[in-house]
């Protein structure tokens, strides 16, 4: 299920902790640890931490296992991993991680999209 600022396996996370937890998986970053963040992070900040960790890349280039950040009200607050059939996130409404298409409303969201660092 979603849970906000959780990372753990098999019981519950946010965005952050589903995108933390693939690239730790997958030995694309190591011990990163993100400070603590409110349910709408401040502006800036998510962004910044996706620049120390991914490279960042134009929005129409993003392909699968690419990530996106998406704003919430007017900030940039939501992550999200291009998948082929969309997005792959923690949807906090859903309370659980979900794939699904990326309607119309939340492809005019999204602000940023990054590549993992060591990912061809």
């Amino acid at each position: 299920p979603g849970r906000h600022q959780h990372r753990a396996r098999g019981q519950a996370c946010d965005c952050a902790g589903l995108l933390i937890g693939i690239a730790s998986d997958l030995g694309l970053v190591k011990d990163l640890e993100i400070p603590a963040y409110g349910r709408h992070p401040s502006a800036g900040t998510l962004v910044a931490l996706c620049r120390q960790y991914m490279d960042e890349i134009s929005i129409g280039e993003a392909q699968p296992a690419d990530v996106l950040v998406l704003a919430c009200s007017d900030q940039p607050g939501h992550l999200a991993m291009v998948s082929d059939r969309g997005i792959i996130h923690a949807h906090i409404s859903a309370r659980r991680v979900v794939e699904h298409t990326m309607p119309r409303d939340w492809i005019a969201r999204v602000r940023h999209a990054f590549t993992f660092r060591g990912v061809s």
